[in-house]
């Protein structure tokens, strides 16, 4: 899958990282250079990120429009033909629709 191919290949360059932290001489010690390894991660782990999250939603309009997801979205909303709602602007998307009146929204709660 996306994110655990980011991952494990995160994971790999980290451990690589962490190698040579411990192994070579100029980073196993103390100071600013020690920090430069996990300089290098933190910024790796942002690129990837990044990339991932760009990738997953490439991916998932791909299948959203072979799957046909968004279709419904596109549809006209339908209301029962009994009901009689007062017609109000929606505090949502600012449209007028179809509302109960607040006597019986208040009724219901």
């Amino acid at each position: 899958s996306t994110w655990a191919t980011s991952y494990f290949i995160n994971g790999i360059i980290g451990l690589v990282l962490y190698a040579l932290m411990k192994l070579v001489p100029p980073f196993n010690g103390h100071g600013a250079i020690h920090q430069v390894p996990n300089a290098l991660h933190a910024g790796l782990v942002i690129i990837m990120c990044s990339i991932t999250l760009q990738k997953f939603k490439r991916q998932q309009e791909v299948c959203n429009k072979r799957w046909g997801a968004n279709q419904w979205a596109d549809a006209k909303p339908r209301v029962r033909p009994a009901f009689e709602g007062l017609p109000m602007t929606s505090v949502v998307h600012g449209k007028v629709e179809l509302d109960f009146p607040d006597w019986w929204r208040r009724g219901r709660q």
